[in-house]
């Protein structure tokens, strides 16, 4: 279960985030905002439309076999990675592959988080799994930028090919550990057959699209907020470098906004509640920066509290999630996690905006997340 739950995501996430805070390196190597905006963004956007394909592999093959599918689809998109860092169209089809097994990265653990292996309905043990989750993918943010981001600055091809050689060993050394936690296969995975919908059919469309509608504010709350995080995730370490010259100085000044949204996640995980003034400080930090952009102590200090203000607006928007799909949360929480994702893809495409400009568009997104918010306050 180790490898499941707590090694793919941090595996997933450590290489996502530090492959996005090397944006600069991408930018200096193909040459314009766009392609590198791209390169970052190619991978996200093939997460999110494949994301679906992975419950159906679980449900026929079992956990086990995604799990292994995932790995080494993921680390042969890597290597082709290395292969082709200088082909700007090579890099786009290595990272939609990436992309597309790295949605079973993200997909599997969740799937094998809320399997009851002691059969029955288990809380307490899936709710251990769910923190293990999101622990892996913490300590993935916070050290992808000063790891992988690093690594891109001082040996990019080699850093890409260690990153691609380690699920694969860690794979083969767990593997008996994995067949044994799995053993029950896809028919464990996939449960009991839902019975067959009975009554009049234009209701079940009604009550379908209904639900469905519920979801739609939860989905643009939390696309709004992405794509806030993953502009910010190239920005910060760009902005640094462009001042100080030194790529180092970047990767951790990157480390320290992921930190702040960390910290922002946590904290707000305490505070029960929805609050429309979070996303409206959120802006006007960001709205500072773009005042004080001339400032370099000053926008850091603002960038690592829009940094706090973006970390607690990922956990609000899990909250607003949980309200709105009450009723219907298999389905629900299925959904809000495959398409809250949207906006990771559309953060990068924004670093084309010239800076300090940018600055001022982040905080009108940032602003307008108010707005799906207001009605579920």
């Amino acid at each position: 279960m180790i490898l499941g739950t707590v090694l793919l995501p941090l595996i997933d996430v450590l290489a996502e985030v530090g492959f996005a805070s090397a944006y600069p390196q991408l930018l200096a190597r193909h040459g314009t905002n766009l392609r590198a905006s791209a390169i970052v963004a190619a991978g996200p956007l093939a997460a999110v439309t494949t994301g679906w394909i992975w419950g159906r592999i679980v449900r026929r093959r079992g956990l086990a076999c995604g799990v292994r599918l995932a790995v080494v689809g993921w680390s042969a998109a890597m290597l082709l990675m290395v292969a082709g860092l200088d082909s700007f169209v090579v890099m786009m089809i290595a990272r939609t592959l990436q992309g597309g097994f790295a949605a079973g990265f993200a997909a599997i653990p969740f799937i094998a988080a809320t399997r009851s292996d002691r059969g029955g309905d288990d809380r307490s043990l899936r709710s251990r799994r769910m923190s293990r989750i999101e622990v892996a993918a913490s300590v993935g943010a916070i050290l992808g930028p000063v790891t992988v981001g690093s690594g891109m600055v001082l040996a990019p091809r080699i850093t890409l090919g260690v990153v691609a050689l380690v699920p694969v060993c860690l794979l083969l050394a767990l593997r008996r550990r994995l067949d044994a936690t799995f053993s029950h296969g896809a028919a464990a995975a996939s449960g009991p057959r839902t019975p067959p919908i009975t009554g009049d059919l234009h209701n079940s469309e009604e009550q379908i699209r209904g639900r469905l509608h519920r979801v739609v504010r939860p989905v643009l709350y939390a696309a709004m907020v992405g794509l806030l995080l993953s502009a910010f995730e190239l920005l910060v370490p760009t902005v640094i470098e462009a001042h100080t010259s030194r790529p180092l100085l970047g990767k951790i000044a990157a480390m320290a906004f992921e930190s702040a949204v960390v910290v922002g996640v946590m904290v707000k995980a305490r505070l029960v509640g929805l609050f429309r003034w979070l996303p409206l400080l959120t802006a006007a930090m960001i709205a500072l920066g773009f005042v004080a952009a001339s400032n370099l102590a000053v926008l850091v200090v603002l960038l690592l509290g829009a940094g706090l203000g973006i970390g607690a607006q990922v956990s609000m928007g899990n909250e607003l999630a949980a309200l709105s799909v009450c009723g219907f949360e298999t389905a629900g929480m299925g959904a809000y996690a495959t398409l809250r994702i949207t906006g990771s893809f559309a953060g990068p495409m924004f670093l084309t905006i010239p800076f300090p400009l940018l600055l001022a568009v982040l905080a009108a997104v940032a602003l307008m997340a108010v707005i799906p918010l207001s009605r579920s306050v």
